[in-house]
C-alpha cells in the first residue's frame, strides 16, 4: 500500500511581493519545486514584516492558492522583517524558566522597546549558541491572515535560516564537511554568516551602501573571525541578494584563495541572486528530512503543543486504518488459502465415503490437517508477539528533548510498560524540564519521574529514573 505525503508550501513575504513555493517527489524519490509563484503586493499591506490588513491579505493568499492548483493548507512563513533578531548567547546551567529569562533579558536589548519577543535557540557548541527572535505582534498577524485564508500554518523561520536549509539540500553547502564557508546575503543590508557543519557560528549585519566599503567591512569581519578560530580557514563564499551589489562584491572578493560562487538552492542557479525566491524554497523544505543539525520554530508555545496534539491524533487515526486494513486482508489470504485446501481434499474426501477400505488414510488426512492447522496458530501467535515499535525514532525523541544539564546511563524496553531512562542531572528542575519535554513526544504516553535523589558524595549531581508508556 503507498501512502503519499501532502506536498510542502513555503510562504516568503516581503514588504513587496509574496513569493510561494510548493515542493514535491520525483518518482525516484527525491525532492523537486512543483511550483514557484510571486505574487505583487499593495502598497502599505506589509510593512516591516508587519501584516497591516489581515482580511486583504487571507483574500490574496486564498486567491493565489486557487488560481495555481495548490491545494495543500499546511504551511511555513518567514517575513522580511530588520528588527528580527540572531544574536550570540551563553547557555549557563540553569532551569529552564531561568534561562527564558536570561535569553529575554538579552533580546530586549536589540528588540524594538515596547515589544514582545517570540524565541528560539540553538547551539553551535557546549555552552554556546544563538538566540533567534521576532516580534510577537508580527508572528500574531502572520497567524491571523494564515487562519482568515484557511491556511495551517505550521512553521515560522527567519530568512537567513530559511536560504542555509534550501542551500545544504543538494546544494552547494555541505552539512558533513568540516570546512568552514562564508554564506553572505545582499539585501536592504547585508548579512554575513559563517557557516560549519551547516551551523551557522558567526553572524554579522553591515550597512555600507558603497560596494568597495563593504567589500573592505566584509574582509575584515572574515579576517576578525578566522583570528578567534585559530586553524579554521574559509575556502568558500556563497552570494546570494540583490542582483547588481551580488555580482559587483563577487568580483571585489575574489582574490584566488577564497572561491566566490553564487548560492544553489536545491542545487538550481537562479535567475537572479534572489533572496526572497532562495527563502521560499527553503521554507517549503522545512517539512522534508532536515539536512540541518537544528530547527528553528518561532511561532507561539501554545501553537506548536496544539499542531504536536493534532499531528499525534492524526497519526493514530492513520495507525488504526493501517491495522484495519491489513487485518481485512489477512482475512481475505485465510479464506482463499481455506477454499484451495478444501478443494484439494474434497477428491480425498469422496473417495472416503465410496471406499471404506481406506478409512484409515482419511483419518491420517485429518491429522495431518489439525496438525497444520496447529502449526498455523503457532504461527500467528509468534507474528503477533513480534515487537513491531519504531525503536529507532522512539531513541531518536529520547535524544532530542535532552536539556543541557541531563546526561543518560541507560534507556531500556520494559515489555508491558514501556521505555525506562535512567541519568544524572546537576539539577532536580533540570530533570522535570525533562519530563515536560518528553510529554511533548507522539511516542509516549504520560512519562512519569520513578527516582530522583543526590547522589552520596557527590554534591549536587541527582541521579533519576523515568518511565515512559508507549502510545498505541
Amino acid at each position: 500500500m503507498n501512502i503519499s505525503r501532502e506536498n510542502s508550501i513555503g510562504v516568503m513575504i516581503s514588504n513587496d511581493v509574496i513569493v510561494i513555493t510548493q515542493v514535491g517527489h520525483s518518482g525516484a524519490g527525491s525532492t523537486k519545486i512543483d511550483k514557484s509563484v510571486i505574487v505583487d503586493m499593495p502598497e502599505g499591506l506589509v510593512q516591516d514584516g508587519l501584516i497591516k490588513d489581515a482580511k486583504a491579505f487571507a483574500q490574496i493568499l486564498r486567491r493565489t492558492f486557487s488560481e495555481n492548483g495548490i491545494n495543500n493548507r499546511k504551511v511555513n512563513a518567514a517575513v522580511l522583517d530588520p528588527s528580527i533578531v540572531l544574536h550570540p548567547a551563553k547557555f549557563k546551567r540553569l532551569p529552564e524558566e531561568q534561562l527564558k529569562i536570561s535569553f529575554r533579558k538579552e533580546i530586549d536589548r536589540y528588540m524594538p522597546y515596547g515589544d514582545e519577543p517570540v524565541m528560539d535557540h540553538y547551539q553551535t557548541s557546549p555552552g554556546e549558541g544563538y538566540i533567534v527572535a521576532i516580534k510577537r505582534s508580527v508572528v500574531n498577524a502572520l497567524i491571523a491572515a494564515t487562519d482568515k485564508a484557511g491556511l495551517k500554518l505550521v512553521g515560522v523561520d527567519i530568512v537567513p535560516l530559511s536560504i542555509l536549509r534550501a542551500l545544504s539540500h543538494g546544494g552547494n553547502i555541505d552539512t558533513k564537511e568540516d570546512k568552514a564557508v562564508v554564506m553572505i546575503l545582499c539585501g536592504a543590508n547585508t548579512d554575513v554568516l559563517v557557516i560549519k557543519e551547516g551551523i551557522p557560528v558567526y553572524s554579522r549585519t553591515l550597512s555600507a551602501e558603497d560596494i568597495r566599503e563593504l567589500a573592505r567591512e566584509v574582509s575584515m569581519t572574515l579576517t576578525y573571525w578566522e583570528e578567534q578560530n585559530p586553524g579554521m580557514m574559509l575556502t568558500k563564499t556563497l552570494i546570494l541578494g540583490d542582483t547588481a551589489r551580488a555580482k559587483e562584491l563577487s568580483v571585489e572578493l575574489s582574490d584566488g584563495s577564497n572561491v566566490v560562487e553564487q548560492g544553489k538552492p536545491m542545487g538550481m542557479i537562479p535567475e537572479k541572486f534572489d533572496l526572497t525566491q532562495s527563502a521560499s524554497i527553503g521554507l517549503a523544505l522545512r517539512e522534508e528530512k532536515n539536512p540541518l543539525v537544528f530547527d528553528i520554530n518561532l511561532l507561539p508555545l501554545e501553537r506548536i503543543k496544539k499542531i504536536r496534539l493534532e499531528k499525534l491524533f492524526f497519526n493514530l487515526v492513520g495507525i488504526i486504518g493501517l491495522i484495519s486494513i491489513m487485518s481485512l486482508t489477512l482475512s481475505v489470504v485465510l479464506s482463499q488459502v481455506e477454499k484451495a485446501y478444501m478443494k484439494r481434499i474434497a477428491p480425498t474426501r469422496d473417495e472416503v465415503i465410496s471406499q471404506a477400505d481406506i478409512l484409515i488414510s482419511a483419518e491420517e488426512i485429518n491429522k495431518q490437517k489439525t496438525a497444520a492447522i496447529k502449526r498455523l496458530n503457532r504461527r500467528e501467535v509468534f507474528i503477533s508477539s513480534i515487537d513491531v515499535e519504531p525503536w529507532p525514532d522512539i531513541l531518536d525523541n529520547v535524544r532530542k528533548f535532552i536539556p543541557m544539564d541531563v546526561w543518560l546511563t541507560e534507556v531500556s524496553s520494559q515489555r508491558g510498560s514501556g521505555v525506562l531512562i535512567r541519568g544524572r542531572a546537576f539539577s532536580p528542575d533540570a530533570v522535570y524540564a525533562y519530563v515536560r519535554l518528553l510529554d511533548f513526544s507522539e511516542y509516549f504516553n504520560e512519562p512519569q519521574l520513578s527516582f530522583l535523589e543526590e547522589e552520596d558524595g557527590d554534591e549536587g549531581i541527582h541521579e533519576f529514573s523515568i518511565i515512559c508508556g508507549l502510545c498505541q
